[in-house]
């Protein structure tokens, strides 16, 4: 009888395979059953929030409470440099024509999505929307400058948000806190903007003066090919 041939022992693991599993364990029917998922790094870029390509459209809807209503298209222009510019036009309702144009850029500078006016193409007011890797409860100054007119940005963390469009969960939230209002940015990974709201700061003489001054909501959102 010929002897067994030598069993070769297994390959080590190279570092393409070294993985970190994270082990869940479940209950089902009184059975023990792991579930393994990959962890794997997470790291905001900002691309997620104002990487698209041109022709990509957005129509939102801004309703007041005294029943005003406007419609706002905004559309990508150009893509650029890590640059998405914008072209926003507004029209109140039943007007036919936009008589309000608005030209702006966003892009990624120190750590934050910024949004900034263009004229003759070129950023003259960045506003910072929203810092990358923020969580809930943290804070950062909506414009480098301190002093009268900084206004404060708060992370508020991740909320479900449904507006016309859809629904949207783990949205990110984030709030201007002006001086006598406060307005809530809803932001989506891949979509962006979706909901914008500003409530009014009750006022200590005349509580009344308090609530909605408007709310702006994604009615339709389409991904240019």
């Amino acid at each position: 009888m010929s002897p067994l041939p030598a069993r070769t022992p297994p390959p080590k693991p190279g570092p393409r395979a070294a993985v970190l599993v994270v082990a869940t364990l479940l209950v089902l029917g009184g059975g023990l059953l792991f579930s393994f998922r990959p962890v794997l790094p997470s790291k905001e870029t900002g691309e997620e929030l104002h990487s698209f390509k041109p022709g990509t459209v957005w129509i939102y809807e801004t309703y007041a409470p005294a029943g005003t209503k406007t419609r706002s298209v905004v559309t990508v222009t150009a893509f650029e440099n890590g640059r998405t510019t914008f072209e926003e036009k507004r029209r109140k309702d039943g007007q036919e024509e936009y008589s309000e144009v608005l030209k702006y850029a966003q892009f990624v500078e120190g750590g934050y999505l910024v949004q900034a006016e263009l004229k003759n193409g070129v950023p003259q007011f960045g506003r910072r929307l929203y810092r990358l890797g923020s969580k809930k409860s943290q804070t950062w100054r909506e414009t480098p400058q301190e002093g009268k007119g900084s206004v404060e940005m708060r992370h508020l963390g991740l909320v479900n948000v449904e507006v016309p469009a859809g629904r949207y969960p783990a949205a990110i939230n984030v709030r201007r806190e002006l001086e006598d209002s406060v307005v809530d940015l809803c932001f989506v990974p891949g979509i962006g903007l979706v909901r914008e709201d500003e409530q009014r700061r009750p006022h200590p003489a005349d509580p009344s003066r308090g609530g909605r001054v408007y709310v702006k909501e994604l009615i339709r959102f389409t991904r240019a090919p």
